[in-house]
């Protein structure tokens, strides 16, 4: 007999399957609010470790010491609001309705965020194909649109799976140690 007034029959017994009771409202929003920026304090120490050692490497390049610690700061600041804004829009609304169809799993969120990766990069390669890119001695823009086009798919599709992949720890661990939520 079902019991549970969140799952249908017809599911009841599968494990994939998600219920108001397994995974509370209080556990997806934590997970939200501490896996959100987790790709931008990612991206900021990147940028901060690798522009340290470009410089130590090339110290007559064109970088200098105060742009490579003011970039992380502004990713940091400016992007933290952007991160959050962009992850409820795309993130949890994703979350709460493949949760009403009884689907919220961490497969599902996976394939995901490996189409919406994927869009990204299509768009990232629309935009750069139309943009005015100069050409480097007679030579086409094409490769250098693919490259970037790859290196933007690439970095999208690590920032959006690691977010999604700590939401997912975050929700399974809240939710394993009986947390009291809201």
């Amino acid at each position: 007999m079902n019991e549970s007034p969140y799952v249908p029959p017809d599911l009841e017994g599968e494990t994939h399957a998600i219920s108001a009771e397994e995974y509370s409202t209080g556990s997806l929003w934590i997970a939200f609010f501490i896996a959100a920026p987790v790709a931008l304090v990612l991206a900021a120490v990147l940028f901060l470790v690798f522009g340290m050692l470009a410089l130590a490497f090339n110290p007559n390049g064109t970088g200098t010491p105060a742009g490579i610690i003011l970039v992380p700061i502004l990713l940091l600041t400016i992007g933290i609001i952007a991160s959050y804004v962009l992850v409820l829009m795309l993130g949890m609304s994703v979350v709460f309705f493949l949760r009403t169809l009884y689907k919220l799993s961490g497969a599902n969120l996976f394939w995901y965020g490996a189409l919406l990766s994927t869009i990204f990069g299509v768009v990232f390669f629309l935009i750069g194909f139309t943009a005015d890119v100069p050409r480097f001695q007679g030579g086409d823009r094409l490769p250098y649109i693919l490259i970037g086009m790859l290196v933007a798919t690439a970095f999208l599709g690590i920032s959006i799976m690691g977010t999604i992949s700590v939401f997912w720890f975050m929700v399974q661990r809240l939710n394993q140690d009986h947390l009291p939520l809201m």
